[in-house]
């Protein structure tokens, strides 16, 4: 039997918008994705009894995400200073389903063993500060710190530095 078929259909739709002034900027942003995926029954091509049949399976997730941006911009003699932070929450579901197996020379009876899962969903707050100081020159320092909390399952933090140099 020929190697298992399959689709996928993903969309993603974004959106935000920047508020600005003379030194500072915020921008709210959501976004939605969707996507499903099914994978066609598929037989093993093995000696004897030996061969698994995997029959058809679909996978639908969604995410929504929410936030707000923002960033003020400061002129010092070292240069300009850009302090920024950002808080979102995102929001992932995914939809029962199941997967179902059997021996090959059983499968026209249907699947001998199948597993399960519930409709599940999860709830992730990320939120950072940061500074960038760009030099004269063209050249910037950047110092950044996220904190990830992963609700029910725990948080993770990380810390950024950088150097931004033009080549000329």
């Amino acid at each position: 039997m020929p190697p298992a078929g399959g689709n996928q259909l993903f969309v993603a739709l974004s959106s935000g918008y920047e508020f600005r002034g003379n030194s500072w900027m915020w921008s709210p942003y959501g976004k939605l994705d969707l996507a499903s995926t099914t994978l066609g029954q598929y037989t093993e091509a093995a000696a004897g009894n030996n061969a698994l049949t995997y029959f058809k399976q679909r996978v639908r997730t969604s995410s929504g995400t929410l936030g707000l941006r923002t960033e003020g911009q400061y002129l010092s003699r070292a240069g300009m200073w850009t302090p920024r932070g950002r808080i979102e929450y995102r929001r992932q579901f995914s939809g029962a389903g199941e997967a179902g197996i059997s021996y090959a020379d059983l499968a026209s009876s249907g699947p001998a063993y199948v597993i399960r899962s519930d409709d599940s969903f999860t709830g992730n707050w990320t939120a950072g500060i940061g500074m960038r100081l760009m030099l004269a020159g063209g050249t910037s320092f950047i110092v950044d710190y996220s904190s990830n909390l992963n609700v029910g399952q725990g948080r993770y933090s990380s810390i950024l530095f950088g150097i931004n140099m033009p080549l000329r």
